[in-house]
């Protein structure tokens, strides 16, 4: 339940969808158009930056979720 409210959290400040039980994170308003880059080098350096904020928005995640003390500590 906590990890829900963490992942909702994080995720509409961003408008990603944060599946931490998957590790995942999902941009539904993204959409690459077929010729919006004029080369592969473009589509690379597009598909590098929002895999980046991906990333990132997963790691805000997993950091924004309550500490809790196992029992090996």
């Amino acid at each position: 339940m906590a990890e829900e409210a963490a992942a909702a959290a994080s995720a509409s400040a961003t408008n990603f969808e944060v599946d931490l039980g998957h590790l995942m994170a999902y941009d539904p308003s993204h959409h690459l158009a077929a010729g919006a880059a004029s080369s592969r080098a473009e589509l690379r350096d597009e598909c590098l930056r929002k895999a980046t904020e991906l990333a990132q928005a997963v790691a805000n995640a997993l950091f924004s979720l309550p500490a809790t003390e196992g029992r090996d500590g």
